[in-house]
C-alpha cells in the first residue's frame, strides 16, 4: 500500500486550468484545410487511449477558440453519453494543433510541478475516483447522463512523490510504446492482407501456387466480364445461384430472458473479428424452435449485416453454441460443391462488393440490403481447387494479424494491472526499478 508519503488531495489542487467547449451543429468530416478548426468527438477519448482523428470541422464562427485547444501533455475526460463512456479518461501524448474540446468533455491542464499527466489520468481512471464521479452523476435514463465540472475537480486523489511520479510514467510510457509499435505491425499487417486480397480475387492462383502475373504482363491469361478483367478459367456469378438458403432473421422483437439461447444483432457481428458471445441477449428455447422455421444457422453459413453498417460478415463454426438471428443479419448457405464460406467471406471485405454496393446506393448512403439484393451480388468464381488455395492464403495472413493482436490483448492487461498496481502502491516503483537493472 501506499506510505505516508503519498498526499491526499483533489483533481482542483493539480490543475492550472479546466475547460469546455461548445457543442454546435457541424459538418460530419474531419478537418481539411489549415485554416479549419475542429470539435472533438467522445469517442477520441477512450480507455485504449487519445485518438485525434475522432473530430469533426467547426463552423467558421468557433474558430480560433485558443484557450480551448487541446495541448500537448493535456488530459481529457468526458463528461455525458452513455454511463460506459462517461468518466473515461485519457492523457495527449501529443496532437494536431486547432482541436478543441466539446460540451461533453472536461479538458484539464495539469501543474507539471505538482504532477506527471499520465500519472494523473491514471489516478481519475483507478476504481474510487471513478466511483465518486459516478455517484454523483445525472440523468433520467443510464443511455444519457452526466456530471458538472465541480464533480471532476472535487475526486479525490492520492497522491505519490513528484520524483516517484517521474519513474511510474517512464515505466508506462516503456509499456505504451510497446502497445504502439504492436498497433502498428497489426495496421501494417492488414494493409498488406488488404492488397493480398486484392490479388488473390482478382488474380488468383497459378498452378504453380503463385500469383498469377497481371493483366499488363499476361493478358492472354485473362478475360473480360461484368466484374471486370478475370482469369479465363474462372467464372462470375450471381450469389443466388450459389447459394443454398438467403434468409434474414426474426422480424420481431423477441422476449428476453435472464439465460437460454443466444440471440444474435448486428453488435455481435461488428465487436469483434469473430462472432460475439460476449455481451448477448437470450431466448427461450421455445421461441428459438419458432424462429429456426426462418433462419437455422449452421456451421459453414455465413452471416452478414444487413442493416447499419452494411456488409459485416462472419462465418458460423463448429465451436459456436446455437443461437438465434435478428432481422439486422442475413444468413447465407453456400454451395460447397461451388463456392467455399471463406471465399465468400473474402467477398464482404473486397472491391467487388464495395464496389457493387456503391452502384446500388448510387452515393445516396445506403443502410439496408434487401434479400434480394444479396441474391444479385456478383461474386467471382474460381475453380473450387483454386479456391481451396486462396482462402489459405487468407487464412495465414488472418493467422498472422491474430498472433499481434493476441501480442496485443496481453500487453493491454499488462499495462492495466502495472497502473494499478504502481498507483495505488501495492508496488513500489524502486523495487520494480532496481529488479529490472539486474
Amino acid at each position: 500500500m501506499s506510505d505516508a508519503t503519498w498526499t491526499e488531495c483533489t483533481v482542483s489542487d493539480l490543475v492550472e486550468g479546466h475547460f469546455c467547449g461548445p457543442s454546435p451543429d457541424c459538418e460530419e468530416r474531419p478537418i481539411f484545410e489549415d485554416a479549419e478548426w475542429g470539435v472533438l468527438k467522445t469517442t477520441a477519448i477512450t480507455w485504449g487511449g487519445w485518438d485525434e482523428t475522432a473530430h469533426k470541422v467547426l463552423p467558421k464562427a468557433f474558430w480560433n477558440k485558443n484557450e480551448l485547444e487541446v495541448r500537448d501533455g493535456d488530459v481529457l475526460v468526458t463528461k455525458a453519453g452513455p454511463r460506459h463512456r462517461v468518466g473515461v479518461v485519457c492523457h495527449v501524448t501529443s496532437t494536431r494543433r486547432q482541436l478543441i474540446v466539446s460540451g461533453k468533455m472536461i479538458g484539464l491542464r495539469p501543474r507539471l510541478d505538482l504532477v506527471e499527466p499520465s500519472v494523473m489520468a491514471g489516478l481519475i481512471a483507478r476504481e474510487i475516483p471513478q466511483k465518486w464521479i459516478h455517484d454523483r452523476t445525472t440523468g433520467m435514463a443510464e443511455s444519457q447522463v452526466n456530471f458538472a465540472n465541480g464533480v471532476l475537480l472535487n475526486t479525490p486523489l492520492r497522491l505519490p512523490p513528484l520524483n516517484e511520479q517521474r519513474q511510474i510514467a517512464k515505466i508506462l510510457a516503456t509499456v505504451r510504446a510497446s502497445i504502439q509499435d504492436t498497433e502498428a505491425v497489426i495496421a501494417k499487417l492488414k494493409a498488406l492482407k488488404h492488397g493480398l486480397l486484392h490479388d488473390l480475387l482478382t488474380r488468383g492462383i497459378d498452378a504453380n501456387g503463385e500469383l498469377r502475373p497481371p493483366r499488363t504482363e499476361a493478358p492472354h491469361l485473362y478475360k473480360q466480364s461484368s466484374l471486370g478483367w478475370i482469369p479465363k478459367d474462372w467464372a462470375s456469378e450471381r450469389l443466388g445461384r450459389l447459394a443454398l438458403k438467403i434468409v434474414d432473421g426474426v422480424h420481431q422483437t423477441p422476449r428476453y430472458v435472464s439465460a437460454g439461447i443466444p440471440f444474435i444483432t448486428i453488435k455481435n457481428l461488428t465487436a469483434s473479428q469473430d462472432i460475439s458471445f460476449a455481451s448477448l441477449n437470450y431466448i427461450s428455447a421455445r421461441d428459438h424452435r419458432e424462429f429456426c422455421k426462418r433462419a437455422d444457422p449452421k456451421p459453414g453459413d455465413v452471416l452478414v449485416t444487413k442493416d447499419g453498417t452494411l456488409g459485416v460478415a462472419r462465418i458460423v463454426h463448429d465451436a459456436h453454441p446455437e443461437f438465434s438471428i435478428f432481422v439486422s443479419v442475413a444468413q447465407i448457405r453456400p454451395d460447397v460443391t461451388r463456392l467455399l464460406p471463406h471465399l465468400l467471406l473474402a467477398f464482404f471485405d473486397s472491391e467487388h462488393y464495395h464496389a457493387q454496393m456503391g452502384a446500388q446506393s448510387g452515393g445516396s448512403g445506403l443502410k439496408h440490403i434487401h434479400l434480394e439484393q444479396f441474391r444479385e451480388f456478383v461474386i467471382p468464381l474460381p475453380p473450387l481447387d483454386e479456391q481451396t488455395v486462396i482462402c489459405k492464403g487468407i487464412a495465414d495472413a488472418d493467422q498472422s494479424i491474430e498472433k499481434e493482436e493476441s501480442t496485443l490483448n496481453e500487453l493491454a492487461k499488462l499495462s492495466v494491472g502495472l497502473t494499478d498496481d504502481l498507483l495505488t502502491g501495492r508496488v513500489r516503483v524502486t523495487p520494480l526499478l532496481e529488479a529490472a537493472a539486474l
